[in-house]
């Protein structure tokens, strides 16, 4: 009866490894280590609005960011002198989000996708990251507060440039 249960054992092996698709198909040798598989994502429920603040100085510069509908973003402003974080934000795809952000002079990077992963992960291996090659100065002028709308939607005659990153 073993024989039959070592026969079952290697046929269901089979079927297995051929179900599991090339791309994710891992092997190795006897005398080489498997390279390390990514987590998976598993899904974390979230809404928009501010995700961390990283400094202690007062928000009063008014931040709008406008996205489409398809997909999710994780934002972040960053000082553009001292290249540290400044706050990062969650917006839902297709709905606004309004916050303030602490005067200064940043620039924002983003990473869009579908299933949100948490921040390690963030989008998971279908991440996109881009970063924004303007700079954005959040100041005061005479008595008004400077701020900005920016529109993560790709438009023929946009004047909001970007590039991929890592």
């Amino acid at each position: 009866h073993w024989a039959w249960l070592v026969l079952i054992g290697v046929g269901g092996g089979a079927w297995i490894a051929d179900s599991i698709p090339t791309s994710k198909r891992h092997t190795s040798s006897p005398r080489t280590a498997s390279a390390p598989v990514a987590p998976s994502c598993t899904p974390v429920s979230i809404v928009s609005g501010v995700y961390r603040v990283y400094t202690n100085n007062e928000r009063i510069a008014p931040f709008r960011i406008v996205t489409s509908r398809g997909s999710n973003y994780y934002a972040k402003l960053i000082d553009s002198s001292s290249n540290r974080d400044v706050m990062s934000m969650y917006i839902v795809g297709g709905r606004p989000l309004e916050v303030d952000v602490p005067l200064g002079s940043y620039r924002l990077k983003y990473a869009n996708g579908n299933v949100w992963c948490g921040e390690s992960l963030l989008f998971g291996e279908k991440t996109a990251y881009r970063e924004a090659q303007s700079t954005f100065e959040f100041s005061v002028q005479g008595n008004r507060i400077s701020g900005y709308t920016v529109e993560l939607i790709r438009q023929s005659h946009g004047n909001l440039r970007t590039k991929s990153i890592g």
